[in-house]
């Protein structure tokens, strides 16, 4: 579908162009489409001779926005020979586990990054490269107009978001500083207890009065697609979350003396064993265990957010 789509604006705009320069513009999402749909055509069609294999296979059963119940199974897929043993197949799929975990490696040391630390620089990137693009279009649509004012328009308004959304970032790390989770225990399996304690940069004397709110979520995410009719987009696709199990705690900071005092959140839950594992590819999709702590606080209130990586008894991702 992105290969066709991108073609279709390729063109398109190839055709618009010989009128307005600006179709030019078209053309270029066109490449983006393509290329997208040439990565995915990639990842998933075997190469010769070889076999797909799914890892991580999430089936289940969703009620969609408009009411309908919809039968969903997503999974990983990796190739294999097309002659392999089954031992060699589990091998692959070992394998396959331990490259994705070493990605992590505040998930191996077990001292995990809050998300905002992480993504900050992804962010600033992201803002920094749609300006630059909102910038180009404005100028080119100041020589020739025409469509070339829509696209600059969308691309401000998006770079306008991205920038809005770092700089409310800054101010909240300015404020709170980078925090770090400590695991009592390095995987944390399904069905074990999650003790674990969150090091902010909070001085003791910055105690939130109703003290700290923590959340443990084991969420399924997943993209569904909606038929829109005989419109010019026919479908759309959004985001799905589903939150499959919460515990929610009350937590009081514990001044710790060898960080001159500032703040520990301790943490501990019991994880249920019947849950499903975190997807270990770490896309948007799959399953997440996410942990959260907040807490009501003068001026910005504090808000931290963690992935952790809850395995199954048979996954190894250690060396």
């Amino acid at each position: 579908m992105f290969i066709a789509v991108g073609g279709l604006a390729i063109a398109g705009g190839l055709l618009l162009a010989m009128d307005d320069p600006g179709g030019l513009a078209l053309s270029a999402f066109g490449v983006v489409f393509a290329g997208i749909g040439w990565l995915i055509r990639r990842k998933t069609v075997p190469p010769q001779g070889q076999k797909a294999v799914v890892i991580g296979e999430d089936a289940f059963s969703g009620r969609r926005k408009d009411g309908q119940q919809a039968n969903v199974r997503r999974g990983v897929v990796i190739h294999v020979d097309e002659d392999a043993s089954a031992a060699e197949v589990a091998a692959a799929k070992a394998d396959w586990a331990r490259q994705r975990f070493a990605e992590r490696p505040d998930w191996i040391e077990g001292r995990i990054l809050a998300e905002s630390e992480r993504s900050g620089g992804l962010h600033m990137l992201a803002a920094a490269l749609w300006i630059g693009f909102a910038l180009l279009t404005v100028g080119a649509s100041l020589i020739w107009g025409g469509v070339a004012w829509l696209v600059a328009a969308g691309a401000c308004g998006l770079a306008a978001i991205l920038s809005g959304m770092l700089v409310f970032q800054l101010l909240r790390r300015r404020k709170f500083g980078d925090n770090v989770l400590v695991l009592g225990q390095a995987p944390l399996r399904l069905g074990q207890v999650l003790e674990a304690r969150v090091l902010t940069q909070l001085p003791h004397t910055m105690v939130p009065a109703e003290g700290f709110q923590v959340r443990l979520r084991c969420q399924r995410r997943w993209e569904e697609s909606t038929d829109l009719g005989p419109t010019t987009h026919p479908t759309e696709k959004r985001l799905r979350v589903e939150t499959l199990w919460e515990g929610e705690a009350q937590a009081a900071g514990v001044a710790d003396t060898s960080r001159k005092g500032n703040l520990n959140v301790p943490v501990r839950f019991a994880v249920p064993g019947d849950l499903p594992a975190t997807t270990l590819s770490q896309l948007n999709m799959g399953i997440f265990w996410d942990l959260r702590v907040e807490a009501k606080m003068p001026g910005l209130d504090f808000a931290t957010r963690f992935v952790i990586p809850v395995l199954d008894a048979g996954t190894e991702v250690l060396p």
